[in-house]
């Protein structure tokens, strides 16, 4: 059985503006996680429930179950939704200064570099005694 005309279009108006507040309204003023996976367990048993008694009843209750489920569904979006997401900065903020590419600001280090994080005359002394063991490996 379908709902009268007036209850109808009561129920579909109830249901986009859930949709428009879980979606395109603000978001929460704090984010809700717990909230919103109950909701939205509840709106999914909810639609389960509404499909069951489309198949074994002949009653108006299924379309009223759907309906509700939907907005517990929409109401979880907009639960889970972060503050301040999708939004365009406030106005008068400058965007931050480009830092340049990566790397940008590294220097090679070489000998005699004080900077350097290791001493280049060790490295010098162990290169020349691994070449020194390597020749006499060779011969």
């Amino acid at each position: 059985m379908i709902l009268p005309l007036p209850a109808l279009v009561a129920v579909t108006l109830i249901v986009l503006g859930a949709m428009i507040a879980g979606f395109a309204g603000p978001p929460a003023s704090r984010p809700r996680p717990a909230l919103a996976w109950t909701l939205f367990a509840a709106g999914t048993l909810g639609l389960t429930a509404a499909a069951a008694l489309m198949f074994t009843t002949n009653t108006r209750l299924d379309s009223l179950v759907a309906a509700g489920a939907a907005c517990l569904l929409a109401l979880s979006a907009r639960y889970l939704r972060q503050p301040g997401t999708g939004e365009d900065p406030p106005r008068g903020d400058d965007p931050p200064d480009d830092p340049g590419p990566p790397g940008d600001d590294i220097r090679p280090l070489g000998p005699g570099d004080a900077d350097a994080p290791w001493d280049w005359g060790d490295f010098d002394d162990a290169r020349a005694q691994w070449s020194a063991r390597r020749e006499g490996a060779e011969r």
